[in-house]
């Protein structure tokens, strides 16, 4: 093999090297950002992220806690009925949606 064929498949390998190296550093990245956004789904990290931001007193984390898991409940039910009533909307839109594409078949 001469130097240019070496030289060339030197630069291919590190190349595909490189982008796999990307590709793994991106997905490890995404699947962060993921699990911390599902973290704050739970109580513990809702309580976590709304304390750094209103920053209470020792004498008043018992009492911020016990609102902030208030309310977290609340936002929970909020977000179930959310998504049932986006499930509801989708569920008209498909069937609205069947009553003129079945049509549009049965006239082709």
């Amino acid at each position: 093999m001469n130097s240019i064929i070496k030289s060339s498949l030197i630069v291919f390998v590190v190349l595909i090297i490189g982008i796999a190296i990307g590709c793994e550093i991106s997905e490890i990245s995404i699947k962060h950002r993921f699990d911390r956004m599902d973290s704050f789904r739970g109580s513990k990290g809702f309580i976590h992220m709304f304390e750094g931001i209103i920053k209470p007193t020792s004498n008043q984390n018992l009492v911020v806690d016990s609102i902030m898991t208030k309310y977290h409940v609340q936002m929970e039910i909020i977000a179930k009925n959310g998504m049932h009533e986006v499930s509801k909307q989708m569920d008209s839109m498909k069937s609205d949606l069947s009553k003129i594409l079945d049509k549009s078949e049965n006239s082709s």
